[in-house]
Formats: C-alpha cells, structure tokens, sequence
C-alpha cells in the first residue's frame, strides 16, 4: 500500500510540474502555440517510451530520436520535440518539491545530438 502511495504522489509531483512547465513557457513566450506544441510534443514522447519520467534515460532519449529519423520526419521537427522534451527536464532540474530537493537531477535529453538544419554546406567567404 505504500508503494501506490509514493507512486501517487510521485505522479503529482512530476504531473504539477508538468504544468508549471507549460505556463511558464507560454509566460515567457507569450504564446499559446508553444504551450501546445511543447504539450503535444511531450505528450509523444512519453507514450514512445512508456516510462515513469523520473525513469527515462538518455538511450530512450535516442532511441525516439532515431525512430523520428527512420520515420522519415524532418529534422526541423525532430529538433523541435527534442527540444520540448530538454526543456522540460530543464525545468524539472529546477523544481523544488520541498526545500533543497529537486524534482530530477539530470537532463535525459541533453545527451542526444540534435540534427542540423542546414541543408547544403556554407560557402566558404575566403575561397568565393
């Protein structure tokens, strides 16, 4: 009985924080849209892995990275879920539950290289 107890009250810790989250980046960017986006995108991710998100790992950060990939999805897209998914666990790195104890320690997502956006090389100003 314990066990659901903290359980439960792990899912509130990080459901809470999951929605300071989301007001916070609408806060600061002023727009609705982003909040959506980063929920749905959040929203993904979660049901990719199908973990706890104090239990997801830098691997199921990648592993969904490479899926997108295979998947066919621009890298303008896979960017920006990536980002969500930082962004979050940024904020969760910051969130006190209670004085001095934070909701995570580290960010999953930071291990995974982002794909680039450019398209075709940069000409070089010394050689044109």
């Amino acid at each position: 009985m314990m066990d659901t107890l903290l359980i439960t009250l792990q899912a509130d810790e990080w459901t809470e924080a999951a929605i300071r989250w989301l007001e916070a980046a609408e806060a600061r960017r002023g727009s609705k849209r982003t909040r959506n986006e980063y929920e749905a995108n959040m929203r993904l991710f979660m049901a990719s892995v199908s973990k706890h998100p104090a239990q997801i790992t830098g691997s199921d950060c990648q592993r969904w990275a490479s899926d997108m990939h295979q998947a066919g999805l621009a890298n303008a897209t896979i960017k920006a879920r990536l980002a969500a998914v930082s962004s979050f666990y940024r904020f969760a790195q910051r969130y006190e539950v209670t004085p001095g104890q934070y909701l995570h320690s580290f960010n999953p997502a930071s291990a995974v290289q982002r794909p680039s956006l450019r398209t075709r090389p940069r000409a070089n100003p010394r050689t044109s």
